[in-house]
């Protein structure tokens, strides 16, 4: 939220050497003028939530945020693989390589016999990345590149759908339900900011809202359209709109 001073996501501790977790994803938001008092009993975190967020020690996993800037720490993926027992890893291409297979491999191979070793239990899951802001300066036919943003996507869709076949594993279709907002919209649909300046990889509040309600689907094998939560950035019918772009990308028979 615009006036959140202190928000806290989803933060773990976890001591290594004796294994012990002071805390297990706790979550808070604390807005401009709030005052919060933290209770309980002796040895359930509070001290140690005090020192997080007074930069006095380091959590293990989750972010956190004050006056919106994050002051998120740096693991290898490695360290983060074995920070709890995850049901669900994700892979994705770096998106300005996604529409290459032959960048593919062999790193998608190394990358998922490490997941396989490290969390042998969790479901991998590719996330399908979607094609830039038509600004890009890459997305004209006289760039580096040679294409423009609808090539960029069916291209990155070809590759994600050839590792797809690969590996078995199911696809999160996100870079389909971008496409198909653009295209329902012919293009007006506020899926990126909307002055971009060099920033034409990164999707808006709106595009971000279309992602979860595809993710919300993925996961949980629901109707996105049945979500009832609307963020204050977009309007009933905007959000709307984008529950029925990821409805249409995850029944689209495509993955």
């Amino acid at each position: 939220m615009s006036n959140c001073k202190l928000s806290i996501q989803s933060i773990s501790k976890q001591y290594k050497n004796n294994k012990s977790v002071a805390l297990d994803a706790v979550s808070v938001d604390v807005q401009a003028g709030e005052f919060l008092a933290i209770l309980g009993p002796s040895g359930c975190g509070k001290t140690t939530l005090l020192n997080l967020i007074g930069g006095l020690d380091r959590y293990t996993s989750g972010d956190l945020q004050i006056n919106g800037n994050y002051t998120g720490i740096k693991i290898s993926a490695g360290d983060a693989l074995l920070l709890k027992s995850w049901d669900y890893v994700t892979i994705q291409q770096a998106s300005d390589e996604s529409w290459d297979y032959a960048k593919y491999q062999p790193y998608a191979e190394n990358l998922i016999a490490k997941i396989k070793e490290l969390c042998p239990g969790a479901e991998i899951v590719i996330q399908q990345t979607w094609a830039y802001n038509a600004a890009d300066r890459r997305l004209n036919k006289e760039s580096e590149w040679g294409f423009e943003q609808a090539e960029m996507h069916e291209r990155a869709r070809a590759s994600y759908k050839k590792l797809q076949e690969a590996t078995g594993f199911r696809v999160i279709p996100t870079g389909d339900a971008v496409a198909i907002a653009r295209a329902k919209s012919n293009g007006s649909a506020e899926l990126e900011p909307v002055n971009p300046g060099p920033d034409t990889i990164h999707l808006c509040k709106k595009g971000e809202y279309l992602q979860a309600c595809v993710w919300f689907g993925f996961m949980y094998g629901k109707n996105p359209e049945e979500i009832t939560y609307v963020p204050e950035e977009l309007t009933e019918e905007e959000a709307k709109f984008y529950r029925t772009c990821a409805k249409e990308a995850l029944t689209n028979g495509f993955w």
